[in-house]
């Protein structure tokens, strides 16, 4: 090629032309195509935890990939728990029969220092108050709130 009488290299011609490619590749009447992201991991527990004398507000989401989110007073964040810890869970809800259980159990007298929680599992969610949770449900809170210490939320 051929500029102002002096013949330029051909690797500058090509860079030349390289750069007017990459700059005009972009260019096209074609929309980009809506890509769907597959679904996210599915919701095992949800469990909320509120109330008590130091006006707690914990939640914490268990997902069915050992993916555990939390967030309470002091944080949040997330982690994962291994196979046998999420097997061992599942287990729990299972021989309580969490899904036989009333959706509601409140506190038989009120009480204004009573944590209250709610608790999903696999669609079915039971509501109870301090003093109200029947002896089934028990381990199942205990268990979580466990989880929710080991975070310090």
């Amino acid at each position: 090629m051929v500029i102002m009488g002096k013949c330029l290299p051909w690797f500058i011609v090509a860079g030349v032309l390289l750069v007017m490619i990459m700059c005009t590749s972009g260019c096209t009447d074609q929309p980009a195509k809506n890509i769907t992201p597959p679904p996210g991991p599915a919701l095992v527990v949800d469990y909320y935890r509120t109330g008590g004398i130091a006006g707690a507000d914990d939640h914490l989401a268990i997902f069915e990939n050992g993916a555990v989110v939390y967030s309470g007073q002091s944080g949040h964040g997330a982690y994962f728990i291994n196979g046998s810890s999420l097997a061992g869970l599942k287990d729990l809800f299972r021989s309580t029969d969490f899904a036989g259980l009333n959706e509601s159990y409140p506190a038989p007298a009120p009480g204004t220092d009573y944590y209250q929680y709610t608790i999903t599992y696999r669609n079915h969610t039971v509501r109870a108050e301090d003093t109200g949770v029947p002896p089934l449900l028990q381990p199942i809170i205990q268990r979580l709130n466990e989880m929710v210490s080991e975070r310090d939320l």
